[in-house]
């Protein structure tokens, strides 16, 4: 799971009162990322973005996919072949976790 992603939508607004589309993504986890799928070379993963504002279920699913949507540009744009990356978004249909993130991008290992 990306820990630290920032949601930011250029206004001061908090995330539940503005429907935020763009997250800030922390280039040393991206690029741990980049790391790992360049040692494993025919690794394929799921992005899995979530998103639990107060907004409709059809709303969170389409904003966290382009959570996930953001997080494998910035794979892409590190030399990964976007063929080995999936991107879903499944608003607010798993639980949070820790924390009282707002958003979150989940990696997993599909081979």
């Amino acid at each position: 799971v990306f820990p630290d992603l920032t949601i930011n939508d250029g206004k001061s607004v908090s995330p539940a009162q503005s429907k935020i589309e763009y997250l800030e993504i922390k280039t040393a986890h991206v690029q741990a990322l980049v790391n790992l799928l360049n040692l494993q070379a025919t690794m394929r993963i799921a992005l899995v973005g979530h998103d639990y504002s107060i907004q409709t279920l059809e709303e969170q699913q389409l904003v966290s996919k382009k959570y996930a949507d953001q997080v494998k540009a910035a794979l892409v744009a590190r030399g990964i072949d976007p063929k080995r990356v999936q991107t879903f978004g499944i608003g607010g249909l798993a639980p949070a976790g820790r924390g009282n993130n707002v958003a979150r991008v989940e990696v997993v290992k599909i081979n």
